[in-house]
């Protein structure tokens, strides 16, 4: 019995705010937390993305590695020759393989001993740098020189910046060939 007439008491309730235009409290306050956590939420991204993306991105500079002109260097007094080895690719344009033997020129012992030391890493670089080369560049005198000093480069990136080994700032001073052969692929 006191069910029925607690249920009369909620349905009477219920006819009054409808009449009103309310809405049941629990509905109230289940659209007022939701309200609330909109507003949180909303509140939330914004200032994540003031904090966190707000900010200007730092992007530091790499300091300029002076060029040399290798004609600008003095001449070897006594040369050290460093063996690479020989490398055998398929060049990038697919119809040719190249076999060349490297060996470079240097100033100097210490410069070498620091080059040994490093060995498996340029012999990596080789095999990254050669496949990417076309005959078309290879087969001229040029290409070639070209070819030389971009190998002499990323050789000598392998050369701490601060104090390079032996003193002197460009150790490698040529690249040269044991053997250069160019052959149609199969």
């Amino acid at each position: 019995m006191e069910r029925e007439a607690w249920l009369k008491k909620k349905k009477r309730r219920r006819k009054k705010e409808e009449k009103k235009g309310g809405l049941d409290p629990k509905k109230k306050k289940l659209i007022i937390i939701g309200g609330a956590s909109a507003v949180v939420v909303i509140i939330i991204a914004v200032l994540a993305v003031f904090l966190l993306g707000g900010e200007e991105e730092v992007v530091e500079e790499e300091p300029e590695k002076k060029e040399i002109v290798m004609e600008d260097l003095e001449p070897v007094e006594v040369p050290v020759f460093f063996e690479l080895g020989t490398f055998s690719v398929k060049l990038n344009d697919g119809k040719y393989n190249l076999r060349v033997g490297l060996q470079l020129l240097m100033s100097n012992e210490p410069a070498k001993f620091y080059l040994n030391a490093r060995i498996p890493l340029i012999k990596d670089m080789m095999n990254d740098f050669l496949p990417g080369l076309t005959a078309k560049k290879l087969h001229s005198e040029e290409g070639r020189n070209e070819m030389r000093m971009e190998v002499i480069k990323k050789i000598h990136e392998v050369f701490p910046e601060e104090e390079l080994p032996g003193g002197d700032p460009w150790p490698i001073r040529e690249l040269l060939f044991d053997e250069f052969v160019l052959t149609l692929a199969y």
